[in-house]
């Protein structure tokens, strides 16, 4: 269970995970948690649900997400309720959780459904988005995802969130025919354009 706070300075986390188990991630399981400033990319491969780019599921306290970016790959021969950045969000006493200038540019691919773009499904908790952007590629079965996160219970809550590429049910503002430069500004001062590509500003 990781509890505690991590700025990754803007490096890069690089995946090789093959597993059986639920919550296959970097980080399986967060609880009070910030995570700032850091870039996952590589694979996560898994036969089971929840898994994750970054987190396999939240189970307590208010946990932050800010200015990460994750361009992991996940996949596998049951691609349920798997997630971008995180597989699941489970535990009652999760206070909220809060993704702020985040971007998942990775792959799903693989059997399965019910997948989301930023979260593989929320089970009743407070779930925010503050100027996020998903611009992934998804090559796994639409039914019953979501682009941001599926979620059970109260509404999700989006500010200034787009979508380059959709994921099942769309969520947030459509930004398919935006250039990177005007894509950049709407999502705020913490992003930049850099080899056309719109990117979360990270600090060293």
């Amino acid at each position: 269970m990781f509890l505690r706070r991590l700025s990754g300075g803007g490096h890069t986390l690089t995946l090789n995970i093959n597993s059986s188990d639920y919550e296959a991630a970097p980080f399986r399981y967060v609880s009070g948690a910030t995570i700032k400033n850091l870039n996952v990319a590589g694979t996560v491969k898994t036969s089971m649900q929840f898994a994750g780019g970054l987190v396999g599921c939240a189970y307590g306290g208010e946990v932050v997400i800010k200015s990460c970016r994750s361009s992991v790959n996940v996949t596998g021969n049951c691609l349920d309720t798997c997630g971008g950045f995180f597989g699941g969000i489970n535990g009652t006493e999760v206070v909220k959780v809060t993704f702020v200038d985040c971007l998942f540019d990775g792959t799903f691919s693989g059997d399965g459904r019910d997948c989301g773009g930023f979260v593989g499904y929320d089970n009743s908790r407070p779930l925010y988005f503050y100027n996020c952007l998903v611009s992934g590629t998804f090559n796994a079965a639409t039914s019953g995802s979501a682009t941001f996160s599926r979620k059970n219970g109260e509404p999700l809550n989006f500010k200034n969130c787009y979508y380059q590429t959709s994921f099942g049910t769309e969520q947030g503002d459509d930004a398919t025919s935006m250039s990177a430069t005007i894509l950049a500004e709407r999502l705020g001062n913490k992003w930049k354009v850099e080899s056309d590509k719109v990117l979360p500003i990270q600090m060293n």
